[in-house]
């Protein structure tokens, strides 16, 4: 069984769901390297996902601000 972990409201939680093909290929990339390499990458995935996603919060909020 597969956990995968997410993050939501700041509260750490676990789901058991089949991962994503995206999960599948970065997991084999990371199984490829020294541990402490492959929390790095973990880490700055994150970092851009974070960014990626205050990105698209941001132009759908000034998106809605300019349809008023």
């Amino acid at each position: 069984m597969v956990f995968i972990m997410q993050v939501s409201s700041g509260i750490l939680s676990e789901a058991s769901i089949s991962p994503s093909d995206q999960a599948i290929r970065i997991s084999a990339w990371l199984a490829t390297l020294p541990p402490e390499d492959g929390e790095f990458i973990v880490a700055q995935v994150k970092t851009l996902c974070d960014h990626l996603r205050q990105v698209r919060i941001n132009a759908e909020t000034m998106s809605d601000k300019s349809r008023r």
